[in-house]
């Protein structure tokens, strides 16, 4: 029988199967290396990208704020104006009824009174002055009693002063203002 010896043949075949796999393996590596760094570089700029558009979303954003500021600046002034406009136009609206009251103060006011002082706060109006006779406060109260435009008078004080052989009484009187209805009128 013949006998081949077939060692040589499959160390070489074994050594040659081995560099094979070791210039794989190097290859792999090397590819593996490169995609690595690749992949680095893709993420960093995906990374720089996302940093950029938040950056410009931040930016934007502060400028928003700085919008939204001027329009709650804008609505504030807006709504003070808008108030102001309120108070002009309710006080035009009530410059005939203010015509009307001193009118009517003028009428129901007796010949020996005269008025030292009239203020009107929400419609309460307090009245200060002198009379030459108790009589003639009297009859202011219920002139304003009758009155369309006042009622309710209230007699605070009246403190009687000699004054030049006569006596003047000083007197305090709180009346409520209202605005006759439409079929009234002085």
């Amino acid at each position: 029988m013949i006998t081949v010896n077939l060692l040589p043949w499959r160390e070489q075949a074994r050594n040659q199967r081995k560099a094979e796999f070791i210039r794989v393996m190097l290859g792999v590596a090397v590819l593996s290396g490169v995609i690595i760094f690749a992949m680095d570089q893709y993420f960093r700029a995906e990374t720089a990208n996302q940093r950029a558009r938040n950056d410009f979303i931040r930016a934007e954003l502060r400028v928003m704020d700085e919008k939204i500021r001027e329009i709650n600046t804008l609505r504030s002034e807006r709504t003070a104006l808008l108030e102001r406009m309120q108070v002009i136009q309710q006080l035009q609206g009530d410059r005939p009824i203010i015509v009307h009251v001193f009118d009517e103060m003028a009428r129901v006011t007796p010949e020996t009174v005269h008025y030292t002082a009239v203020t009107n706060t929400g419609g309460q109006i307090q009245i200060t002055g002198v009379a030459e006779a108790t009589g003639a406060i009297s009859q202011l109260m219920r002139n304003f009693e009758t009155s369309d435009w006042f009622t309710n008078p209230i007699l605070g004080s009246v403190v009687s002063e000699p004054s030049g052989g006569a006596t003047r009484h000083r007197f305090q009187l709180r009346v409520t203002q209202t605005t006759p209805s439409a079929g009234a009128g002085s």
